[in-house]
């Protein structure tokens, strides 16, 4: 439920004028913070309509809300690969260092990922998007110059979060070697 924290949602008051009158999608099983979900759009809380505009309409809260993309940015020791998705995971574009022509060790450089990342900013403003959230991934060098890339190019940043996977305690490590 992620995406829920993007779209314009009603007040608390008038939740609780639906659910005393019993009008509203929130009549019957109401708590509050909580919305009851149409089985349509998974996604979206009750009541909310997709507009083909990449806007979603809300007739309880404050009509109309921009819906955010997100850029994933995974970095390895080898490669950089930038993946421009929608809220609900589809991919609109992507690209790494090796398919823009990087070969071998020139793929790991921070060049290779700026450049990565300002042909998907180009890809972003040709689809009419602006706005981003981006999630990075991983342990290589191309972090910051991929950021970089992106805000050259003309691209908002809304939220920037790291995402890379840390062991709580990972797994048992292989018996010593006895000599």
């Amino acid at each position: 439920m992620e995406a829920k924290r993007f779209y314009a949602t009603s007040t608390y008051d008038t939740k609780v004028t639906q659910q005393k009158s019993g009008t509203g999608s929130y009549a019957g099983s109401f708590r509050p913070g909580v919305a009851k979900h149409s089985s349509k759009h998974s996604l979206l809380p009750a009541g909310m309509k997709k507009v083909d505009t990449g806007l979603y309409y809300d007739p309880f809260g404050a009509g109309f809300a921009l819906a955010l993309h997100i850029i994933h940015i995974q970095t390895t020791l080898n490669n950089t690969i930038i993946t421009l998705t929608d809220l609900h995971g589809n991919t609109k574009a992507s690209a790494s260092a090796g398919f823009l022509g990087f070969k071998n060790s020139r793929k790991s450089t921070t060049y290779a990922s700026q450049t990565t990342a300002e042909y998907i900013a180009k890809k972003c403003l040709s689809l009419g998007i602006q706005n981003v959230e981006v999630k990075l991934k991983g342990v290589g060098f191309g972090k910051e110059s991929s950021l970089r890339g992106l805000q050259s190019s003309g691209i908002f940043i809304k939220k920037i979060e790291d995402v890379t996977s840390l062991p709580h305690n990972g797994c048992r490590l292989p018996k010593k070697r006895r000599l």
